[in-house]
């Protein structure tokens, strides 16, 4: 997870395209990261004080989902934005009420995991489904992102099932493997956005070779193939450099066809073609 954090950061400065997207990804990574922290057993060896990684651990919990769906309003192309705000808006209200619930002495922030879980059980797949339109009509990171938006949100009902609601026990944490899922759909934009580089490099080539062409059309006879008075003024400069540089004299010859008119009159404008070709 951090090393899907590292990466994402490093995009977020070299890309120009869809950097919220990459921010949102690196913030949710970064979150990830805290709560698995605060989910081991390990960190009690750190810092034994299990208040304060519990309450991280139900900070990021409801992080989590903000950022999920600010990475799914980023990846939608204007339909259904809405629709993913409000989701993610009302995770983001069951925290903050939680939280003025802990500050005022009550155990708002637990009691608000009930809400959360049925939400995430309704709200994410009002969001999958988006995204399936979404896919449907050609969204490509829409399709990638199906796989950890449907993932995690079925990871964290497990886990909720068996924690919050103790419905079961599994003695561990599965929301872990959530990682999985966004390194996939890392490893799919990063291949993505390195086929949209080599596209780019492709078009700025066809692009720099059409111009030369261009350049070499403005500057050659079509006829004669012979250079041009578009070539003039560049091939007098040079010349004239080459002489100083070299301490020579420079000469300009101007040459004349005589009697071409005639030429043209009484053999046709076909044979007039042919005599310049052949003087040049």
């Amino acid at each position: 997870t951090l090393l899907l954090l590292i990466i994402m950061l490093l995009y977020y400065w070299m890309m120009h395209q869809r950097r919220r997207l990459y921010i949102y990804l690196a913030i949710f990574l970064a979150l990830l990261s805290v709560w698995l922290v605060a989910s081991l057993w390990f960190s009690m060896l750190v810092w034994n004080c299990p208040a304060f990684w519990w309450y991280l651990l139900l900070g990021c919990v409801y992080l989590m989902p903000v950022l999920g769906n600010l990475i799914v309003y980023e990846a939608l192309d204007g339909y259904g934005r809405h629709g993913v705000l409000f989701v993610g808006s009302v995770y983001g209200i069951l925290g903050i009420s939680g939280l003025v619930g802990e500050l005022l002495g009550y155990n708002i922030l637990e009691m608000n995991l009930s809400f959360y879980y049925v939400w995430m059980g309704v709200g994410q797949f009002f969001v999958v489904f988006l995204l399936l339109r979404a896919a449907w009509q050609g969204n490509r990171v829409c399709r990638a992102l199906l796989l950890p938006v449907l993932g995690l949100p079925l990871l964290g009902i497990f886990d909720g099932l068996s924690t919050h609601f103790r419905l079961f026990e599994s003695g561990c944490f599965v929301t872990p493997l959530g990682s999985v899922f966004m390194a996939v759909f890392a490893i799919w934009f990063m291949r993505e956005n390195m086929q949209e580089e080599q596209r780019l490099r492709k078009l700025a080539w066809t692009l720099e070779q059409n111009v030369e062409a261009a350049n070499e059309r403005a500057q050659i006879d079509a006829l004669t193939k012979c250079y041009n008075r578009g070539k003039l003024k560049e091939a007098m400069e040079h010349g004239i450099r080459i002489a100083e540089a070299d301490g020579m004299s420079f000469s300009v010859i101007m040459l004349d066809i005589d009697f071409f008119k005639q030429v043209n009159d009484s053999q046709g404008h076909d044979a007039g073609d042919c005599v310049l070709i052949g003087f040049a």
